[in-house]
């Protein structure tokens, strides 16, 4: 399903326009770069608003901000306030019925950053299923983006999820045709849906633009579906 894309939707704890408001004037600091001030509002604000999604998330911003300056190694460590955020957008979304099973269907455009960052990290962890989660609702802010379409669609890969995983390679691959990751990506797809003579297209077309992807595949089980076929063979053995 896709995601439904809603603004101020999930603001609960006090007024829209209040909201909307505190939202504004922080957003135009911390593009300033004023972490200390947006800090000390966002304290002020949750002290006041124990709920506030938008103390929150601005609260989140900052430490991640410091973290990528003094830091870049550990940017995606633990973040109590991203961790607090997620479980607050969580909460709001279903309380909202905007859930469908366990996944969250809303994407409040303000927090596309945040969604985007707590898809990272959650890739960074190897908790793909997480990750694809995260990642689907920054899709409004970053679909133009490579990175994000190839994160995204590994994701998806990851936990099986082929259609959306190959949905994703595409639309990275509509960026820049050819990423050789994507492209070799390509090749595991379709030798895992039974279609040999794509997928050795894709692969051909990997190994043309870097060898590296011939020794990847010596040993990668995603492409033990096309290894009898004698295209495969003739392939590899140049």
């Amino acid at each position: 399903m896709k995601s439904i894309i809603l603004i101020c939707t999930l603001i609960c704890s006090f007024s829209i326009a209040q909201a909307q408001d505190f939202y504004s004037e922080n957003e135009v600091l911390l593009g300033a770069d004023q972490l200390e001030r947006v800090r000390s509002n966002a304290l002020k604000e949750l002290d006041a608003h124990p709920n506030s999604i938008e103390a929150t998330y601005f609260l989140a911003m900052v430490a991640i901000n410091r973290t990528a300056k003094a830091d870049p190694a550990r940017i995606y460590a633990k973040n109590r306030y991203a961790e607090s955020f997620q479980n607050l957008y969580r909460e709001q979304a279903k309380s909202a019925r905007l859930m469908y099973g366990d996944q969250i269907m809303v994407a409040d455009t303000r927090f596309v950053r945040m969604f985007y960052f707590l898809g990272l990290q959650y890739y960074s962890h190897q908790e793909y299923a997480k990750a694809a989660e995260w990642l689907n609702l920054a899709k409004i802010g970053f679909e133009d983006n490579l990175d994000f379409n190839f994160v995204t669609g590994t994701s998806y890969y990851a936990i099986k999820n082929y259609e959306n995983a190959k949905k994703y390679f595409l639309g990275a691959l509509k960026i820049n045709p050819d990423h050789g990751d994507t492209i070799y990506n390509m090749a595991c797809l379709n030798a895992i849906a039974n279609n040999p003579d794509e997928a050795i297209k894709w692969l051909g077309k990997a190994i043309s633009l870097d060898r590296k992807y011939k020794e990847l595949a010596m040993n990668d089980s995603d492409l033990n579906n096309i290894r009898k076929a004698e295209s495969y063979q003739k392939l590899m053995s140049k």
